[in-house]
């Protein structure tokens, strides 16, 4: 058995109240990541040293973030800090600020069941349960492991479950077999004797 990660999308119908509660999410995991570079960058300007912040330490002075789901929060910090490593080890550049309309999401991960599946429902946490048109069931032995909640520039909800499930692995019999040995001038010689045809400029 091997252990496999996937997604499927579906769409949301949230009522009234839960579009204003996932709109307020979408919105607090913005101004959480901005709010974090911001004093970052603030941080590092007077200091020459990186600040270690987190979502907690804003909860005091802005109140608010305490009525949405705390996964979302903490989700975007580990956003902040991927780009923000992958600046600091040149694989892109510089974090950017997030706009609102500019990709209106938010991330939240299973905690103590927090997040699933009752009967054509999705339930959230600090939202309940979400009306969700499944086109397709996960796999029986599946287990939810996070939801990413995207609204559209059309005002539409859709949510991408991740789930890990298990798979039974076919065993192959190999029909043939080839040795490699390790060749400094020919990269490898294999055990018929043939060597490969590379481009010289590799070999440079």
């Amino acid at each position: 058995m091997i252990k496999l990660k996937k997604a499927h999308k579906y769409r949301l119908y949230p009522d009234k109240e839960q579009i204003d509660k996932i709109n307020q999410t979408i919105g607090s995991a913005r101004f959480i990541y901005n709010k974090m570079l911001e004093d970052k960058i603030k941080y590092y300007g007077a200091h020459k040293n990186s600040l270690n912040n987190t979502p907690a330490q804003y909860k005091e002075e802005y109140e608010w973030l305490k009525d949405v789901d705390s996964q979302a929060l903490s989700q975007s910090h580990q956003d902040l800090m991927v780009a923000y490593n992958r600046f600091f080890n040149k694989q892109s550049n510089f974090p950017k600020f997030k706009k609102k309309g500019v990709r209106d999401t938010y991330r939240s991960c299973v905690v103590n069941n927090n997040i699933r599946i009752e009967e054509g429902f999705l339930r959230l946490p600090k939202i309940g349960l979400v009306e969700m048109r499944m086109e397709r069931d996960l796999p029986n032995n599946s287990v939810i492991k996070s939801v990413t909640i995207t609204k559209t520039k059309t005002n539409k909800y859709f949510v991408s479950i991740q789930f890990e499930f298990f798979k039974k692995a076919k065993q192959v019999e190999p029909k043939s077999y080839l040795g490699l040995d390790y060749s400094s001038p020919y990269m490898y010689i294999d055990s018929n004797g043939k060597i490969p045809d590379i481009p010289k400029p590799y070999r440079q």
